[in-house]
């Protein structure tokens, strides 16, 4: 009787043991901890629940628009953009995040303006701008799009955006005045294009300047019909050129 007895203690103890093994694997999220029993100061086993992570929710962009009308009746949306200065080089960088929340706030806009902030002694400005979102400028407004720095201000027809934006990751839009000249430049990965319908740029000028165009050999074209008024000449560009103002 004893030998039974005994066998069957052994026996439970054997189970009980076995408990928190198996208890472990059923839920292997679960930690387990033990507590203070304080009416017979033993260890009495529990778990803890590891708590769910928190979502992260992504920042929105936002935009600061100033909405201006012109004398014909068009609406002007100009956004300030921030640049990184090196030396007298500014380059403004605008993300897919950053020119969508701008086409969101300025969709209405017949001409959206991107002001370059440049400092006084800039030399070259340039707005380096994510062509997928100048897709979208294309597909979702009637908007042209202003590159404004104050070396010179150039300007895309909406009609030609989305050709400007096909194939490419970035378009670089920059200006740089060397001497008494000014390069434009409007660029696809790199890679220097022509405008289909033209661009208008204007630059600084006083009444009665010519504004010529200076060769890849050096030689000069004098531009007719070039309209100059309150300071600043109006010129239709194709693609990439040197200008000098005489």
């Amino acid at each position: 009787m004893k030998k039974q007895f005994l066998a069957k203690l052994l026996v439970l103890a054997l189970v009980l043991t076995l408990v928190p093994v198996a208890a472990f694997a059923i839920d292997n999220e679960q930690t387990n901890v033990y507590y203070n029993d304080s009416t017979n100061d033993t260890k009495v086993p529990g778990t803890i629940t590891p708590a769910a992570p928190e979502e992260e929710t992504p920042e929105e962009s936002t935009v600061e628009v100033k909405t201006t009308t012109n004398a014909d009746g068009s609406t002007v949306a100009t956004v300030a953009v921030s640049s990184t200065v090196e030396g007298t080089v500014a380059t403004a960088t605008v993300d897919a995040t950053a020119m969508n929340a701008i086409i969101a706030a300025a969709k209405d806009s017949d001409i959206v303006v991107l002001s370059i902030e440049t400092p006084r002694n800039a030399t070259e400005a340039t707005a380096s701008i994510a062509a997928s979102a100048l897709a979208n400028l294309a597909r979702q407004s009637k908007a042209d799009l202003t590159v404004e720095s104050s070396i010179a201000t150039i300007t895309i027809a909406n009609a030609d955006l989305a050709a400007l934006a096909s194939g490419a990751t970035t378009v670089d839009i920059t200006a740089k005045a060397v001497g008494d000249t000014i390069e434009i430049v409007v660029a696809k990965d790199g890679k220097a294009v022509e405008i289909e319908n033209g661009f208008a740029v204007e630059i600084p000028a006083t009444a009665g300047a010519v504004i010529y165009i200076v060769n890849e050999d050096g030689t000069e074209t004098a531009l007719e019909d070039v309209e100059i008024a309150n300071g600043v000449a109006l010129v239709t560009l194709t693609g990439n050129a040197t200008i000098r103002i005489g």
